[in-house]
């Protein structure tokens, strides 16, 4: 497939420079093969070239054997000696070659002792190493160990004659020894008949493998000649055809043609330009509808947006100016600011949710996963939506189905919030009855089950259910609030975390069954305990009556109301509207603490941080900013901010942030 593809793909050209290059390699490969078949005959010779010095050697041992028997003359047995140094030789190469790792320069001496020809010594180790596995190889190899054996034998039987010939031994006793070396000496020539049989038979085989390989290298070469040439022409054939059927269909005026891109060459580059041609005709209309369709979705959002930021802001809005009415008495002032602090906490709930999922779409939310006490975590989280349920008559529960550990790793955050919003919807779409979540181990993921006996959803609006900005009742009478990013922003999140959010069933009426999961990744928790660090006490009435804090935000409004949050609890607060004026202040007095927001006129909140530090100010400095970006606190820590917090201020989170960087600066 990946061959035709290919194929596909080339132009004419190419296609014969292919079909040459193809042709050339298989003759390459021809070659290499009659190279290695002249080498590896090659080597056979000189195998054949070796046994028979080593037999010649033992030849003359044998003769050099008998005259010593007859003349009695010490050389005759120096030039025994002398001979038996072949096979001798030829022994010590074959132990070389046989060891783990093979030793060839051991086996080189050997063979140079064994009278083997320098210039064949390479080709023997070759063929040894190559194909020592090889059956022909590897019985002529178990013949030249048993040889050498029968080797060690007669230079016994030499020594022995030798012995006897020294002490005037009867010519009885020398007629024996000499007996029992011909004895010797018939087996032998036996042995080296099989050893020149086995290479034989060897090279006889490797011949008819290497004839049966060139016949099969030739087929190969013009069978894919004949294939190339055939599949060229038909393609050819068939490409001019269906091009000049495409040619008449837009000639006609039908430009839903399409001629099937067959190849890359010329021809498939213009079956490409036809059907661009026919697609650049038809997709006007198309065009067309999708900005139509983009322009719709557009106004679905900002009327979606509109209406949901400014339902809270008409309530800030009305109860604001309502506080300004002097007959109020303080319960009725109680209730309009706790209605105006439960609506701007809201009005942010609506931001983030728009917030995140412009991150996930956009790819940069990242996950920021690390042990949680699942336990604790949806302790918490049951007391919150048991609080969100109100006067209604609605059982909140939460249950483990079988053994679940407590330490998970994961974002705690992003799992509390995907689990607000399929628990805080079922809430809010059931008037009666409970709301059950159950938690289990499902596999290698921790899988949530949320059943409700709410309003429930129709077979008609599933299809619709994770689409951004949808709700179960888009009617302007609508009953319940809500952006509809809740569920679309869960899936995403829960699929970044490993697993989905799935409606598994619902009946109008009855209620729905929602389930998420995600990845279960249990950490390794070490069995020592570390007692935890006791908690500073914290008095906000008096903690702060020794700090002095430098506030440098270029907003009047939000001056003002930090200044009164912190005043109240006793710090010595000094302003500056600006980077600029903020930094000639920090350099002409010392302050404990720097609130410094960042976007401002003049000098920016990380000039002024950067100036700061350059100048040697070592005082924790906390970005204070509507920026509420991850990449945002990056950057703020980058510019030598020591710690951040976003806009709106958190009263409890500001105060517990001061006095912690306060109390390490004592």
């Amino acid at each position: 497939m990946g061959i035709r593809r290919f194929w596909k793909y080339l132009s004419v050209a190419k296609k014969l420079y292919i079909v040459i290059g193809v042709m050339a390699l298989l003759i390459a490969l021809e070659l290499f093969t009659l190279y290695f078949a002249m080498n590896s005959l090659s080597s056979v010779r000189a195998f054949v070239a070796g046994e028979s010095m080593w037999s010649k050697g033992q030849k003359d041992a044998v003769i050099t054997l008998h005259k010593y028997a007859r003349t009695r003359d010490p050389n005759f047995y120096t030039i025994f000696q002398e001979n038996v140094r072949v096979p001798l030789g030829d022994s010590k190469a074959r132990n070389a070659l046989e060891q783990v790792p093979p030793d060839t320069a051991k086996a080189k001496e050997g063979l140079l002792e064994g009278k083997v020809h320098p210039d064949d010594i390479p080709g023997v180790i070759s063929l040894v190493l190559r194909f020592h596995n090889f059956k022909h190889v590897k019985k002529a190899l178990e013949i030249w160990r048993e040889g050498d054996q029968m080797t060690q034998e007669l230079i016994v039987m030499g020594k022995n004659l030798h012995t006897l010939i020294q002490r005037n031994a009867p010519e009885s006793e020398i007629f024996k020894a000499l007996n029992s070396v011909d004895d010797l000496n018939d087996r032998l020539t036996i042995l080296e008949a099989s050893f020149s049989y086995t290479l034989g038979e060897g090279s006889r085989w490797l011949e008819n493998m290497l004839m049966v390989t060139l016949i099969f290298a030739v087929l190969i070469v013009e069978g894919t000649g004949l294939f190339l040439t055939i599949s060229f022409s038909r393609n050819l054939s068939k490409g001019l055809s269906e091009l000049n059927n495409a040619a008449h269909e837009v000639g006609e005026g039908r430009f839903d043609v399409h001629v099937p891109v067959r190849s890359g060459d010329e021809l498939g580059q213009l079956a490409e330009s036809i059907n661009l041609m026919a697609h650049h005709l038809s997709s006007s209309i198309g065009e067309r509808q999708q900005a139509e369709q983009a322009s719709q979705l557009k106004s679905l959002f900002l009327a979606n947006m509109s209406h949901e930021i400014r339902t809270p802001l008409a309530a800030i809005i009305g109860f604001s100016d309502l506080l300004k009415e002097s007959h109020l008495d303080e319960s009725e002032r109680l209730q309009y600011v706790n209605i105006i602090h439960r609506t701007g906490e809201h009005l942010t709930r609506i931001i983030n949710d728009i917030l995140d999922l412009s991150k996930v779409e956009a790819g940069h939310l990242e996950m920021q996963s690390h042990p949680v006490n699942l336990n604790s975590l949806l302790e918490d989280l049951h007391i919150l939506m048991v609080a969100r349920v109100g006067d209604k008559p609605v059982h909140v529960e939460f249950n483990r189905r079988g053994i679940v550990p407590d330490m998970i790793r994961t974002d705690p955050l992003r799992l509390r919030q995907i689990l607000t919003n399929i628990i805080g919807n079922a809430i809010k779409f059931t008037e009666q009855g409970y709301v059950r979540m159950t938690y289990e181990i499902s596999g290698n993921n921790l899988l949530f089950t949320i059943k409700d006996t709410g309003v429930g959803i129709s077979p008609s609006q599933r299809s619709n259910l994770f689409q951004a900005f949808s709700q179960i009742d888009n009617s302007v009478s609508r009953k319940y609030e809500g952006t509809g990013l809740g569920l679309v922003l869960s899936r995403r999140l829960a699929q970044m975390m490993g697993g989905d959010v799935v409606l598994e069933e619902s009946e109008p009426g009855k209620g729905c069954t929602f389930s998420v999961k995600i990845a279960l990744d249990i950490p390794k928790i070490h069995t020592v305990k570390v007692a935890p660090a006791p908690p500073k006490e914290v008095h906000l009435g008096k903690q702060l009556s020794s700090t002095s804090i430098l506030l440098v935000d270029d907003v009047e409004d939000n001056r003002l109301l930090i200044q009164r949050m912190l005043a109240k609890r006793g710090a010595n607060l000094t302003l500056a509207t600006n980077g600029q004026e903020g930094l000639t202040k920090a350099l002409e007095k010392e302050f404990d603490i720097i609130l410094m927001d960042i976007q401002m006129p003049v000098m920016d909140g990380y000039t002024a941080t950067r100036k700061l530090r350059q100048a040697g100010y070592s005082k924790p400095i906390i970005a204070l900013t509507a920026h509420a970006m991850k990449d945002d606190r990056d950057r703020c820590l980058e510019a030598g901010c020591t710690d951040y917090l976003t806009k709106p201020v958190q009263v409890e989170a500001l105060i517990q942030t001061i006095l912690n960087y306060s109390m390490e600066t004592i």
